[in-house]
């Protein structure tokens, strides 16, 4: 649910910004906070399993 507002947060201070295309400058932060939940999954499971081993 978050990422709609961030999303929205985004383009609308690309757009507020004069003489700039706000699809190009709010393009990183649409990208970071769509990849955001997907890079903590990986990340999460990446500890696991680094903890699974560091026990055994």
């Amino acid at each position: 649910m978050t990422v709609t507002f961030i999303m929205a947060i985004a383009l609308g201070v690309g757009e507020v910004m004069a003489d700039r295309d706000p699809m190009v400058d709010s393009f990183g932060m649409i990208a970071l906070v769509a990849l955001a939940p997907i890079l903590s999954v990986l990340i999460l499971g990446l500890l696991y399993a680094w903890k699974e081993r560091r026990d055994d």
